[in-house]
């Protein structure tokens, strides 16, 4: 890696240089303590007006329980804490986001019913996993006296803890002075990479042959120091963290983030994402900041001030960004979105509906058709098949900028009702009534055509491949009358490759282009008929 900066300007050599990363010798934590310092001291500060977002709170709250870190060092041991009493203003405290490891491997020190008075009492520093020692040392170094780590401030073994807790998610990252990630450990014994490790650097004068800007010469030389990077920071990489189901909604909601990885450490606030070598010149490619997401971190899909117009392709993205994470238990992929709803719901002002939001009826048609990446994927049982919450596929979502000629699909009510809290606990009821435009046809299967049947209601009719093509001939009112259209079908419940199948279509869109050739874009929902209510009219 090479470290270069501009030579004649001497303000950005020396704030550039002067870091620990770029010295020779031994780097540890305490060499490295100064960037971290310099990093919160930007983002706090009150006179850094661009850093507004950092200290907005949406959602008030505290954590019901911490662990007392103050004299740690001192005594050998930490305690867990119960904070309801506490007079306000209530100290500061920090956060963990960490990777719990499979069930297999090793495993974090939880609390429980059988042994939280003992927390109560102290939990000695050398019974933590390494990754929590290391959140212990971070916060007392920024002078913080109290964490809160997620298997130690709730009773495991409690439900209704349990269900309390993560239903104020939010609440507690949103408050969190610092939020610490052990982001390339993928179990609770990696730690947070704080050993320490020797840099030696290389320094001398880079010809460069091609222009930054307009006014520089064709050849021009700057002063550079090398050394040798453990990670390339200029391409894709993927850290153990950002894998894992729960950390979605930490990253999001928390307002500052110190990324722990190998030999580098990352800040992540609501307006700046920066590291501990600053510009870097890697392998040729300049950069004047490592690219974020595509080292898989994204933080401002919901830091805009504007409403839905903006939320609409963010939330979608951020939908198929969290069906592709990993879960330990299946059961957690509804809590671990609780505090990412609450934040929007608090932004927006607008209404959960169980994955769709309210306010977004106008465009009810759209958010309906997202479609499976993986249509033979797994459901959550007792999840309504209408919520892409139900699958356990990748999400694609039918979010685009067309204007529809048809879109009549409109919202009449909904009933979501949930045992106790929402999303955290058992979904008693998730229904919509829709009104629109439904139809009856028969699809008749290809028999060329041999993937299994797909266990999903989504049929998106869109010029697919014709390797997957099924064909229909549709007779409905409205635009598509008598139209024969490409057909490929997401699911056809309990049918073959071989036979017929009759199904009720729920009409969404119909849109037309008229470039070079006449492209109709049709989207459909299939329906099951669960059972006739009074009237007759099918429940789906």
């Amino acid at each position: 890696m090479i470290g270069s900066a501009d030579h004649n300007d001497a303000e950005h050599w020396q704030s550039f240089y002067t870091r620990p990363a770029w010295q020779s010798g031994i780097m540890d934590i305490t060499t490295r303590f100064d960037i971290i310092e310099h990093w919160l001291d930007a983002c706090t500060a009150e006179k850094h007006d661009k850093h507004r977002m950092c200290s907005e709170i949406l959602i008030p709250g505290y954590p019901s329980r911490l662990l007392d870190v103050a004299e740690s060092e001192s005594s050998g041991y930490i305690r867990l804490v119960e904070t309801k009493d506490w007079p306000d203003p209530r100290p500061e405290y920090t956060t963990l986001s960490h990777c719990w490891g499979s069930l297999t491997g090793p495993r974090p020190l939880e609390t429980t019913s059988e042994n939280i008075h003992r927390h109560e009492a102290r939990i000695m520093m050398k019974d933590l996993p390494q990754t929590f020692r290391d959140a212990v040392d971070i916060t007392r170094r920024i002078r913080k006296n109290f964490l809160w780590i997620d298997s130690l401030a709730i009773v495991q073994d409690d439900k209704q803890n349990w269900e309390f807790e993560a239903s104020h998610m939010a609440a507690i990252y949103q408050n969190s002075f610092l939020t610490i990630a052990a982001t390339a450990a993928e179990h609770c014994e990696v730690g947070c990479s704080l050993e320490p490790w020797r840099i030696n650097i290389t320094e001398g004068k880079v010809r460069n042959i091609s222009r930054i800007r307009d006014d520089m010469p064709e050849t021009f030389e700057f002063q550079a120091r090398l050394k040798r990077a453990s990670i390339s920071w200029t391409g894709r990489h993927t850290f153990p963290l950002h894998t894992r189901g729960w950390v979605l909604q930490e990253a999001y909601l928390s307002r500052r983030i110190l990324h722990m990885t190998p030999q580098r450490m990352l800040w992540h606030c609501r307006q700046h994402f920066d590291h501990e070598d600053a510009v870097i010149f890697d392998l040729g490619y300049f950069k004047t900041k490592v690219d974020p997401q595509k080292l898989g971190f994204s933080w401002e899909e919901f830091q805009s001030d504007n409403q839905w117009g903006f939320y609409s392709k963010q939330w979608w993205r951020m939908v198929n960004n969290y069906s592709k994470l990993n879960f330990t238990y299946i059961s957690d992929r509804l809590p671990a979105m609780a505090g990412i709803i609450q934040f929007l719901a608090t932004k927006t002002g607008d209404t959960p509906l169980l994955g769709l939001w309210e306010s977004r009826v106008v465009q009810l048609y759209r958010d309906l058709a997202w479609t499976c990446k993986q249509p033979q994927a797994s459901r959550i049982p007792g999840i309504p098949t209408w919520t892409w919450l139900s699958s356990l596929s990748e999400i694609n979502a039918a979010v685009g900028t067309d204007i529809p000629l048809w879109d009549e699909v409109r919202l009449e009510s909904c009933n979501i009702d949930w045992e106790g809290r929402p999303y955290v606990s058992k979904l008693k009821r998730g229904t919509l009534k829709l009104k629109g435009q439904i139809f009856e046809t028969t699809v008749t299967a290809n028999p060329d055509f041999n993937t299994a049947i797909q266990n999903n209601f989504r049929t998106t009719i869109l010029q697919p491949s014709p390797e997957d093509l099924l064909h229909m001939s549709v007779e409905c009112k409205a635009a598509v009358q008598n139209s024969y259209v490409d057909f490929h079908s997401d699911t056809l419940e309990n049918s073959s490759a071989n036979t017929d199948a009759k199904i009720t279509y729920l009409l969404l869109w119909y849109t037309e282009h008229h470039w070079s050739d006449r492209i109709e874009h049709i989207v459909f929902l299939a329906l099951r008929k669960e059972h006739a209510t009074q009237g007759g009219i099918p429940a789906i």
